[in-house]
Order: C-alpha cells, then structure tokens, then sequence
C-alpha cells in the first residue's frame, strides 16, 4: 500500500486528475479495511490536497513498522526517514508549485492591467489635490490616494517582466523531476551540520527557480551539485546511528507538519481562491480592463474639465 500511497501524492501534486481512478481503484484493491480510505477518496475527487496529504499520512503511520532494538531500530528510523522524505519533497513541491501559479497570475494582472491602474491611481491623485487646495480638510483623502499611487508604483517596478514563455507539458513535467532531484542533494536536513547554511541557500535559489518556471537556472544549479557542490549527509563523529537519525528525522517531520500549515494558509488566501476558480483567465483580464477603462475615461474628463475651469 505504501506504494500506491506514494504514486498517489505524485497524481495530486501534479494535477494528473485522469489517472486518478484508477490509483484509486488500485487501493481499494489492496484495502484491508483500512480506516480512513474513505476520507482520503472524498478528499481525493474534491481536489482538496492538503486533506488528502493529511489522510495519506495517517495512513502511512498507521503502517510504520513498530520500533524495536538494535538493528531493527535502524531498519525502521531508515523506512520512516525515506517516507518522511518523500512527504517533504511533496510538500515542498507542491507549496512553490502554489506559489508559483499566483506569481505567474500576478505578473500577467501586472501585464494585463498595471498601465490602466497606474493611469487611473495618478488621475485619481491630482483630482484630490485639486480639491485639497480649494478645501484643506480632504488633505488626508489626498494622502492616502498618493499613498496609493505610490505603493502601486513601486509593486510593479519590483515585480518580474513577464518575458518568459509558458512550459509546455514536457517542459512542466522536466521541472518537477529536476525540483525533486535537486532538493534531494540540497535540502539542508540532508546535509552535514557545518554544511546545512549552504544548503540552506542553494535551496532557497532552487525554489525561487521553481516560482520562476527558469529551467536554465534549474540545470545550473543541478550541474552545481553534480560537480561536488554539497555531498549528503555523512555520520556525525560521536553520535550513534540510530541518534543521528531519530533527530534528523524529528526535524524532517517538524517541517513537513509546518509545510502543510503553509500550504493551507495558501489555499485559503483571497488570491488563491481567485486563481483556482479562474475558468478563462483571458476573459476575466478583459472584463478587468473595460471596467477600469470606463472608469479612466470618467476621470479624465472631469480631471480636463477641472484643469479647464477658469480660477477665481
């Protein structure tokens, strides 16, 4: 079952929806009245991935092997770390693949809309001034509106052009192998002590290059570490075995539990729930500009009629 529980975590994080049922069917197969299948299928065919996880989870650790002496301590604490593993790499990837979906929307709202908003924010802005300096008590209105103006501003000078094409299938899935590959030689829990800030880095530059869908970048740093940039982990001088791995495992699952609260803040942000019910994002930018075009068009009428007044 552990098996079909793994291949399962990779359909959802991938979004492969069309192989789900039969993964799912496969389970069933193998059930032995398992507590808890249910739930995991409901939350499986509602898309709900942090459920799902959740149910996968305790599934797996209701099959942990129990943990005995000796050699059979090391067999399990090695089991449990490489599902621990497996759980991280799946969080990790699906929390960047979140993230990298709003960062993707946001750059085309910048692309779509960002020279109609900055437009309507300035107009908006000298409309006020022209007001506070006939009546000195809208000064505050004026603040907030350059406030504004400004915050806006510099929003879009910090974020990314959007140069880059979209990856096509191939190129996503050439990604999402090259993500799980490299964080297996980067992530700082799967690295020496004294070599755990370097990773630290490395695996923060991978992420940034997931978000960023820079397939260049990912191959550089693969070759980076493929070169002898950051060996695994080797045995600690003056730990045993089993206490090197008990705490290597105790922080690998400290932070697949603070993953998934991630990833629930994520999937119930405003932004996201935008995004993910988005059914044509092309028609929902085009609604977005008319509206802000009519709006523009109001005020700068009224912005040329005011400038066009004669002074008292």
């Amino acid at each position: 079952m552990f098996s079909r529980l793994r291949s399962l975590q990779t359909i959802l994080l991938q979004g492969r929806w069309d192989e789900l049922p039969a993964e799912l069917d496969g389970l069933m197969m193998e059930n032995r009245g398992e507590a808890g299948l249910e739930a995991l299928i409901e939350a499986c065919y509602s898309r709900d991935y942090s459920r799902a996880e959740h149910c996968i989870q305790q599934l797996m650790q209701a099959h942990r092997p129990p943990m005995l002496r000796g050699d059979h301590d090391l067999t399990g604490l090695r089991t449990a770390l490489r599902l621990t593993e497996t759980r991280l790499s799946v969080a990790g990837q699906r929390k960047q693949q979140l993230l990298r979906r709003i960062n993707a929307f946001r750059l085309k709202h910048n692309h779509e809309v960002g020279d109609l908003m900055a437009r309507l924010l300035y107009i908006r802005r000298e409309l006020l001034h022209m007001e506070m300096l006939k009546e000195p008590d809208k000064a505050s209105a004026w603040e907030e509106a350059r406030q504004e103006y400004q915050e806006w501003q510099q929003a879009r000078s910090q974020a990314a052009p959007l140069v880059r094409p979209a990856l096509d299938a191939r190129q996503q899935k050439e990604l999402s192998v090259l993500y799980r590959k490299i964080s297996k030689r980067c992530h700082p829990d799967l690295v020496n002590e004294e070599q755990r800030e370097d990773a630290a880095r490395i695996f923060h530059r991978l992420n940034a290059a997931y978000v960023a869908a820079d397939l260049e970048a990912m191959h550089q740093l693969l070759k980076l570490l493929e070169e002898g940039g950051l060996p695994l982990a080797r045995k600690d001088r003056g730990v045993t075995e089993v206490e090197r791995l008990t705490l290597q495992l105790r922080r690998m699952e400290q932070e697949v539990a603070m993953l998934l609260r991630e990833i629930a803040e994520v999937e119930e942000s405003a932004i996201w729930q935008l995004v993910s019910t988005l059914e044509d994002e092309d028609a929902y930018f085009s609604r977005i500009r008319d509206r802000l075009s009519r709006e523009l068009e109001k005020e700068e009428r009224e912005y040329e009629r005011r400038r066009s007044a004669p002074t008292e």
